[in-house]
């Protein structure tokens, strides 16, 4: 099995064998020149194009191919008019009503919520939030937060604009707190509430996932405090696997911190199915791992 080292890829069987037979075909293809444009008797002109072997390579794994609107309508008009004519065909043997046939959709997936192979139309998720709010009687932007409020943050988009990266896992997590303590402390606020997403393989969120994907993400074992992040820290975040092993890891430290470390701030971490609280009660004590919803 063959392993890209800088993306962690595994090469696909077709990539494998083109991979691994190389340097025969480029030596066929010298022979081969040789022997039809240098030797006596030859056919070709030694300057005419080489043909190009357009072997497979790692850099093939993941490519998709772009497909114009005009071809996906015309692939649609195409199953619905095949479909139409076998009606047509079985109408002539049997008692259809062609009235009440008409009133359901002839494609083998409904064009409004599904693409020609199956797969969910794609709609912008940005437009819902400004119909939302648009419905605001005012401008929703608070200046003062409240005193003893609470902060919620998007624990995958604090990992996404993260700027200066650690060199270790223990790091990245010991970092973050002490972010997310200060923020809190900044505004006065007593709470946090530190939410992440899930990634079910079988999920509309996956699906488009994998089609922005080209394939070649590495899933990584996150084994202690002490194991060096990967260089290409987006690349190891577009992977829904390691974003659940990232957070988990993250949880796990956060509840071996001495109490101090929390400042009196009460934190509610929520990851997978659960939610769990960590709440200092004072510098020497910390009621943490409490499972507070499933």
């Amino acid at each position: 099995m063959l392993v890209n080292i800088s993306s962690g890829a595994y090469a696909t069987d077709a990539v494998q064998l083109d991979l691994t037979r190389a340097k025969i075909l480029g030596k066929d293809a010298y022979e081969k020149y040789c022997k039809e444009r240098l030797l006596e008797g030859n056919s070709i002109d030694i300057y005419s194009p080489i043909k190009k072997q357009k072997l497979l390579t790692f850099s093939s794994i993941g490519k998709k191919k772009t497909v114009s609107k005009e071809q996906v309508n015309q692939k649609i008009f195409k199953n619905s008019t095949d479909l139409l004519a076998r009606i047509i065909v079985l109408g002539q043997s049997t008692t259809l009503d062609m009235k009440i046939i008409m009133n359901y959709n002839l494609n083998m997936f409904p064009p409004a919520i599904a693409n020609t192979d199956g797969s969910l139309v794609k709609n912008g998720k940005s437009t819902l939030i400004s119909g939302i709010l648009g419905l605001a009687d005012s401008d929703s932007t608070i200046n003062n937060l409240p005193s003893d409020g609470t902060i919620v943050f998007d624990g995958m988009a604090v990992f996404q604009q993260m700027k200066n990266i650690p060199a270790t896992f223990g790091e990245l997590a010991f970092n973050l707190l002490v972010s997310l303590i200060s923020i809190c402390k900044k505004y006065k606020c007593k709470t946090v509430h530190f939410v992440t997403d899930t990634y079910p393989i079988v999920s509309i969120k996956n699906s488009e996932r994998e089609r922005r994907s080209d394939g070649n993400e590495a899933v990584i074992c996150i084994n202690n405090a002490h194991q060096k992040i990967p260089k290409q820290f987006k690349k190891f975040l577009a992977n829904g696997r390691n974003k659940e092993a990232l957070v988990n890891f993250i949880y796990e430290q956060w509840i071996t911190y001495e109490p101090a470390s929390f400042k009196t701030v009460a934190i509610y971490f929520s990851h997978g199915k659960v939610c769990h609280s960590i709440i200092p009660k004072d510098e020497n004590y910390c009621q943490g791992n409490s499972r507070v919803n499933e």
